[in-house]
C-alpha cells in the first residue's frame, strides 16, 4: 500500500509538467493550422503566359467552377455552363490546365490559393 501511495504522489508531482508539455503541443498545433491554411506565395507575375485564358476560361475561373463542382455534388460541366461557358470550352480549358499545371509547381500552388479563396 504504501508503494501505491508513494506512486500516486510521484505521479501527482509530474502532473503540472505534463500540463505545460500538452499546452505546448497544444500551441505548437495551433500555430501549424493557422500557417498550413495561410497562401502560399506562388511567384507569380499577374502578366505571367502561364495565367492566359484557356478557351476564356482564366485560372481564377476553373479554379471557382472546380470549387462550385466539389461543393455542390454537381459534374464540373454542368457548373461551368451554369455560369455561361459551353461544354466545349469547358473540356478544354480542364485539360489545358491539369496539364498546364503538370510539373509547374508556381502554377499549382497559384490554382491551391485561388481555390482555396474561391467561394
Amino acid at each position: 500500500m504504501f508503494k501505491q501511495l508513494k506512486a500516486l504522489r510521484e505521479t501527482t508531482a509530474a502532473v503540472p509538467g505534463m500540463l505545460q508539455d500538452a499546452a505546448a503541443l497544444r500551441d505548437a498545433a495551433q500555430h501549424y493550422q493557422a500557417s498550413a491554411a495561410a497562401p502560399t506565395s506562388s511567384g507569380l507575375a499577374s502578366g505571367d503566359a502561364r495565367l492566359a485564358p484557356i478557351a476564356g476560361i482564366d485560372l481564377a475561373t476553373y479554379a471557382r467552377i472546380s470549387k462550385l463542382s466539389m461543393t455542390t455534388g454537381q459534374p464540373a460541366d454542368a457548373v461551368a455552363e451554369q455560369q455561361g461557358f459551353g461544354a466545349d470550352a469547358w473540356t478544354a480549358a480542364a485539360t489545358g490546365w491539369v496539364a498546364r499545371m503538370r510539373g509547374d509547381m508556381g502554377l499549382a500552388v497559384q490554382y491551391g490559393n485561388l481555390y482555396a479563396s474561391a467561394s
